[in-house]
């Protein structure tokens, strides 16, 4: 089981950039370079099961992704001429 879990750990990590990795580093409580050596499998082939197992429990919490948290729904956003439509209004 523990080696399934430091492959799904891998793949997801290798599947987002490696700027979103900070925030994962932060929420797992997880260094950043350990984050790194995991997600490449430098240095250490065998990382510790409780890093593994840190980082395996916060990817696989139903969350959206981090892309998608970051970035505002299409429908969201006012173009700017809308925008200065909207002001010219008031």
């Amino acid at each position: 089981m523990a080696e399934n879990q430091l492959n799904y750990v891998r793949e997801q990590l290798q599947a987002m950039r490696t700027t979103e990795w900070k925030a994962v580093a932060q929420a797992t409580g997880v260094a950043y370079g350990t984050v790194y050596n995991i997600a490449y499998a430098t240095r250490s082939k065998d990382p510790s099961y409780s890093n593994v197992y840190s980082l395996f429990t916060h990817l696989k919490a139903k969350r959206k992704p981090y892309e998608q948290r970051r970035k505002p729904r299409a429908e969201t956003i006012v173009p700017a001429e809308m925008h200065k439509c909207l002001n010219a209004e008031a």
